[in-house]
């Protein structure tokens, strides 16, 4: 009589069983056992670390492909339990037809069937369907636990920026401030100020340390968390709503919905007017129109030999200004204005204040990256016990050290930026040079670039500008009358 041969197939269902090793090595010394007992010959044994709700798994498509190629020759194909093969009950049937037709038998060890007697048939059903009512249940489970989670006021998931995830001593998940609230709050402030494109505060929000994509950062903008909220997706019969979190905010409730007016502006304008990316327009978004009082708009032209920029209306009035001669005019007001020196003393301990504050930072990064490196050392270590307990293999091992080397290596590497901006200027100095910067606010204005040039605007002005006729309408241009005062 012919022995018959098979493909044993192992299949483990969390990444936790996949490093520990325990189901792979029980399932493997199982079939390898069964085989020896029934004098069934092994030709290949298949291991996969991978969810069984789908039978779009990587090593059982290679298989698949292997079949209909007729590279596989074998009689059966076996596995410890009928959920290792599959927790889908209808794709499990189809699979089962498939290899069938290949003349290959699909067979658990544990739980054997004779699928030539029907009756048998009903019990593959029970062995099918019993594993993926349990998937199901504790989807569902989960489902109304996170949502009974929120209606109590707690954020579940991952932190969205600005927070971080904590538990408590029993447990319960919960999201704290994080030190890059600051950036969220100063993103959300500048965006209100309706003078730059939320592409533009990226940019800077980024540079400041706040890593976001844009489709992230606009998320980031329109999520209720940051006043406080937390949303209650709909459910049968119960509609979409928001309650309040039990997470600190970081931003006011007004300070959000201006920022969602602005945005909702955009929307209807189009973002083309807040585009900064023309070099000559950096009043672009501060000034508003003297005969309908929309906000101008710019753009270039090109004449015979160069361009030429304008600030226009979008409106019917069509109004329109050279930018060159707007721009050279605003240059000369915000030249003759100066810092109050009543204020000056005060200004000091502010700036004094920030200069701590830097240096502070930069070494609190620094031992924050110690005490990681320190903590992927001690996991090294533990990974060794296990080994030495012989409660991992030597592969698992080394799979593990080597992901956790990867990880501190990029800490190691961040120490060295981190340490060469130690060298500040001496604080004195410092102090000395930003008062001056204070008192030559058009010089300033003048030598930097229009990025800089616009965040400065945004500090200083009350109001939006009204030019007219080679002068500015509106006088006012500076914020804090007491602290700037005309020269």
């Amino acid at each position: 009589m012919k022995r018959k041969t098979a493909y044993i197939y192992i299949r483990v269902s969390t990444d936790e069983q996949a490093q520990t090793g325990y189901s792979l090595r029980f399932q493997e010394q199982a079939l390898k056992d069964y085989c020896e007992r029934n004098d069934i010959k092994i030709d290949a044994t298949i291991t996969e670390d991978y969810s069984a709700k789908s039978f779009n798994r990587p090593e059982w498509n290679k298989l698949v492909n292997c079949i209909k190629k007729k590279v596989v020759n074998c009689d059966l194909f076996l596995f410890t339990k009928w959920d290792r093969f599959s927790r889908n009950t209808s794709s499990a049937y189809e699979m089962i037809t498939f290899l069938k037709k290949k003349n290959i038998t699909p067979q658990a060890i544990e739980q054997p069937l004779d699928l030539s007697i029907p009756e048998n048939k009903i019990l593959l059903a029970i062995y099918l369907a019993t594993p993926e009512v349990e998937n199901e249940r504790r989807g569902l489970n989960t489902k109304v636990g996170i949502r009974q989670a929120k209606k109590e006021g707690r954020f579940t998931g991952f932190a969205p920026a600005g927070y971080i995830n904590k538990s408590t001593e029993c447990g319960k998940k919960y999201i704290a401030i994080s030190e890059q609230a600051v950036f969220v709050k100063w993103a959300f402030k500048e965006i209100s100020k309706g003078t730059s494109s939320i592409e533009e505060v990226r940019k800077k929000v980024e540079k400041q340390g706040l890593k976001c994509s844009k489709n992230n950062f606009y998320r980031l903008l329109r999520n209720p968390v940051y006043y406080g909220k937390i949303i209650i997706p709909a459910y049968g019969d119960e509609d979409k709503h928001l309650i309040t979190g039990q997470h600190k905010p970081i931003i006011s409730e007004s300070l959000f919905f201006k920022v969602q007016d602005v945005i909702n502006e955009r929307k209807l304008l189009g973002n083309r007017m807040y585009n900064t990316t023309l070099e000559h327009l950096e009043l672009r978004g501060f000034l508003k129109c003297p005969n309908c009082q929309r906000l101008l708009t710019g753009s270039s032209s090109k004449g015979k030999t160069k361009y030429f920029s304008y600030y226009h209306c979008r409106s019917e009035c069509g109004k329109r200004f050279r930018a060159d001669s707007v721009n050279e005019l605003f240059a000369l007001e915000l030249g003759k204005y100066k810092v109050n020196l009543f204020y000056s003393e005060k200004i000091k301990e502010i700036i004094a204040l920030i200069y701590e504050r830097r240096i502070n930072s930069e070494q609190e990064e620094r031992n924050k990256i110690i005490y990681e490196i320190l903590k992927f050392d001690s996991m090294i270590e533990k990974a060794l016990e296990l080994l030495i307990q012989e409660k991992i293999e030597l592969t698992e091992f080394l799979t593990l050290k080597t992901r956790i080397l990867e990880q501190r290596e990029l800490l190691v590497g961040k120490q060295p930026k981190l340490s060469e901006n130690k060298n500040y200027i001496q604080k004195e100095i410092f102090l000395a040079k930003c008062l001056e910067s204070f008192g030559n606010l058009g010089e300033i204005y003048e030598q930097t670039n229009i990025e800089k040039r616009r965040t400065l605007l945004g500090l200083i002005l009350d109001d939006k500008l009204i030019y007219s006729h080679n002068s500015f309408l509106q006088l006012q241009i500076i914020k804090s009358a007491n602290l700037i005062q005309y020269r």
